[in-house]
């Protein structure tokens, strides 16, 4: 059985089809973003899983990425003009408000080094006894807990991120250990995986 179908149809969805093949065409031209790689200051090295994101001039977040294997990032941006890009990685000291313009269909450039820096904690000896009342740190304290926090920060943030994209599964590993109170004799244990 043939069926045919009037000229005007047959070249209506020529044209369509055309113009539909050319919308994706242009959005490819019209893409325009940032891209670069991630490196350590001290070594050259590339940093991979390094969160970059780039936020508008009102401080809204819009894309973000975590670098490959090779400190490679791409992040594309919804309008040309000046953005902002902040780079967060565990074990490194953050960097925020690296500004870079973005013309209309460009993509612009932005390699950035980070510096290591390394959380080395003390073995930590908690002692509590009955007492009301608060101390206050003193300066080195209160700057190790502003360093611990940041940390935390960066590692939820990179969690929410794979989360939200879906792109990266992790494996949750919990142990629970009860022990008594005065002796520490352990009295339960639990392990489980997720």
């Amino acid at each position: 059985m043939r069926i045919r179908a009037p000229l005007s149809v047959c070249v209506s969805l020529i044209l369509f089809a055309l113009v539909a093949g050319g919308l994706g065409d242009a959005h490819a031209l019209q893409a325009q973003g940032v891209r670069g790689t991630v490196t350590d200051a001290g070594s050259g090295a590339p940093v991979s899983a390094a969160l970059v994101a780039v936020l508008g001039a009102d401080g809204v977040r819009g894309a973000s990425v975590l670098t490959g294997g090779d400190g490679r990032y791409t992040l594309e941006v919804a309008s040309p003009g000046m953005w902002s890009v902040e780079v967060m990685r565990l074990g490194y000291r953050p960097l925020e408000s690296l500004e870079v313009v973005v013309e209309a269909g460009a993509w612009s450039i932005l390699d950035v080094a980070i510096e290591a820096a390394p959380m080395q904690v003390d073995a930590v000896e908690v002692a509590a006894e009955a007492r009301r009342g608060c101390r206050a740190l003193d300066p080195e304290e209160s700057g190790l807990l502003v360093r611990l926090w940041e940390e935390a920060r960066n590692g939820l943030e990179v969690v929410a991120w794979a989360e939200e994209t879906g792109r990266y599964a992790f494996e949750l590993m919990r142990w629970e250990r009860m022990t008594e109170l005065y002796s520490d004799r352990v009295v339960g244990e639990t392990h489980t995986d997720r």
